[in-house]
């Protein structure tokens, strides 16, 4: 059904994304893993449709997400600048010379969604690295 690779181990992932911890990568591991049916997104941030269908998280290793298939989509780096090309596109339609109006608005619109995004997941990440480096003990 379109599934992806599988995740690195996490000694190797954490070479990559040293702002994820072991707890955070497990749980994500066993979001994406893990079969059934969860309707209730409000017990663990968690919803499954379809057997894995469709499944959203507020808190990955990508930050919130939606998997369709198995392929994901991040929020702050993939929802968010298409939003913002859609919304730059349709106010772009709407001016004297709509074919123009409407590309041109559509790439500010992605333009302005991609800086958002990066600057939200950037922070994210930025937190989630002093968390980790605070819940390492001193030697």
């Amino acid at each position: 059904m379109g599934k992806t690779g599988n995740l690195l181990p996490y000694d190797e992932f954490v070479k990559v994304r040293p702002d994820v911890s072991p707890e955070e990568y497990g749980a994500y591991q066993g979001f994406k893993y893990r079969r059934g049916e969860d309707w209730n997104p409000f017990d663990d941030g968690q919803t499954s449709i379809g057997a894995g269908l469709i499944r959203t998280t507020d808190e990955g290793i990508h930050g919130p997400e939606l998997q369709f298939m198995g392929r994901s989509l991040p929020v702050t780096t993939g929802i968010i600048p298409y939003l913002g090309a859609l919304a730059g596109g349709v106010a772009g339609v709407r001016t004297k010379r709509p074919i123009i109006g409407g590309v041109g608005g559509g790439m500010a619109g992605l333009a302005a969604g991609q800086i958002v995004g990066q600057l939200l997941e950037g922070e994210r990440r930025r937190r989630n690295a002093i968390e980790n480096e605070s819940n390492i003990p001193e030697y």
